[in-house]
């Protein structure tokens, strides 16, 4: 039988559009940044779109969303590998491109029972929240 995890994210980015500072990076390259070794099912990767965020005047930048269901895929390693690989990848951006990370929300199900939610707090600290009908998952922690 198979095992399904879906996932769905949203991250908002934001970019300082002032004389001296750096253009921010295409929406092509920012893709491209989250494609590197990006979580895969037996059936393929997840799905990541960069939209342009017209919300807010200068400061707003590019919502990128994160969906997908991935078949057998979503034991615990595979969890603590979905959630290291968002954090490099954003921690990437903010050193290559100087992209700042303005909102991030990460919601992961498991058909077994278990529910990850994974966001940034206004101290930009990691929190995250574990549901799981299973022991395996109790001890899952962020790390910084």
């Amino acid at each position: 039988m198979s095992r399904w995890t879906h996932v769905n994210g949203i991250i908002r980015l934001w970019h300082i559009h002032l004389p001296g500072f750096r253009k921010p990076p295409r929406f092509k390259v920012i893709e491209r940044e989250f494609k590197v070794s990006i979580p895969c099912g037996s059936e393929g990767p997840l799905a990541i779109n960069v939209l342009r965020d017209y919300g807010g005047g200068d400061l707003n930048y590019a919502i990128v969303t994160i969906t997908g269901d991935l078949r057998d895929y979503g034991e615990p390693q595979d969890i603590k590998n979905m959630i290291e690989w968002l954090k490099s990848t954003l921690e990437r951006l903010k050193e290559r491109y100087r992209v700042f990370v303005w909102d991030v929300v990460l919601h992961i199900q498991d058909e077994y029972g278990t529910e990850v939610i994974l966001f940034m707090d206004d101290d930009e600290k990691w929190q995250l929240y574990v549901h799981s009908r299973s022991e395996d998952y109790k001890e899952m922690e962020v790390t910084e």
